[in-house]
């Protein structure tokens, strides 16, 4: 037997990895791992019968099984990643370690280096600062002519080194300068809140509270004042809120409406209603709406399927499927919107 294959066989026999992982779950048979029928008989060929077996050899010591291939490998990394799993770790080779890299031994040497380009163009350039020294000194053995020499290489090395850095600067990602100061130096908050002071601002719309507070019993809508006081009884299956002083009720599926002390100026006989707007509301009969006043009166014929609040004397009616703006002063003309 060669040296080499005695040198694998005796590191084979002193092994003494020991996998990192549960007992129970290494000492599970092959077959009950769920690899394929293919790869399960090129481990069982192989003599790989648990998952002790695997988890102990590394990547490349799979491929000594016969036939086994790359495809064969990834099935296998699959299985053990499901169970948290893997294959041992791969030994550091000796070659390898030598080609460690060497610590620098003075300051020039620390020069960092971005590619192999530029190692080569500094070894060149302490080549020639040798050669150049050693030209000075046989040609001219004066102590003028060396300083000389050795200061105009040093300034040739200096501007080589200088271009390299600058190349080496170009891969570098600099921070962008923002622009703070604007051309009249003033800078750019102080723009903006400038500007913000003069822009418009909304007015805040402050909805005024009511005097009254919905008050629910026994499933029963009512009101109550603010110190708690019922001044409308719950009696209502839903009300609204006031608006000009009357309320929207809804009793039995019929709608009407109430004043402040809880009596029905409007008798609970519409279909649906919503709350008063600039003194007209809109109703609902027999699946047609129109708009009555505060008197229960109708200015607006129940004959549109739908419509909306009046808002500054204009409100949206719907027939046919079209929608139209409506003038209460003027209400036979209606601008339909195709």
């Amino acid at each position: 037997m060669s040296k080499k294959y005695a040198h694998r066989n005796n590191h084979r026999r002193h092994d003494n990895y020991v996998p990192p992982y549960d007992a129970a779950i290494l000492a599970e048979p092959v077959s009950n791992a769920g690899f394929s029928e293919e790869v399960l008989s090129k481990l069982q060929n192989g003599k790989v019968n648990l998952l002790m077996d695997i988890v102990k050899r590394t990547e490349r010591d799979m491929y000594r099984i016969h036939t086994f291939n790359k495809k064969n490998l990834f099935e296998v990394k699959r299985v053990l990643q499901n169970k948290k799993l893997n294959f041992r770790p791969e030994p550091i080779r000796e070659e390898d370690s030598d080609k460690a890299p060497i610590a620098p031994k003075n300051a020039q040497d620390k020069t960092p280096f971005s590619s192999k380009g530029d190692q080569k163009r500094q070894n060149n350039n302490t080549a020639s600062q040798g050669n150049f020294v050693k030209e000075s000194v046989g040609q001219n053995g004066s102590r003028k002519n060396r300083r000389g020499g050795l200061k105009n290489n040093e300034r040739n090395l200096n501007n080589r080194n200088k271009q390299v850095q600058k190349q080496d600067d170009r891969f570098v990602r600099k921070p962008s300068n923002k622009r703070i100061w604007d051309a009249d130096g003033v800078s750019e908050h102080s723009t903006k809140l400038e500007h913000e002071k003069k822009r418009p601002k909304k007015p805040i719309v402050t909805l005024p509270r009511d005097i009254y507070i919905k008050i629910n019993k026994n499933d029963k809508w009512g009101f109550s004042n603010r110190n708690g006081k019922e001044v409308v009884p719950p009696i209502y299956d839903e009300v609204f809120v006031y608006k000009e002083d009357l309320c929207c009720v809804e009793k039995d599926g019929l709608f009407g409406y109430i004043d402040r002390e809880g009596n029905e100026v409007i008798p609970i006989e519409y279909d649906c209603a919503l709350s008063f707007s600039e003194g007209y509301a809109c109703v609902y009969k027999n699946n047609q709406c129109g708009y009555i006043n505060k008197n229960n009166e109708i200015v607006i014929e129940l004959k549109f399927d739908a419509g909306t609040s009046v808002m500054e004397g204009n409100c949206r009616v719907k027939k046919d499927g079209k929608w139209g703006e409506l003038h209460l002063d003027n209400p036979n003309e209606i601008r339909w919107i195709n």
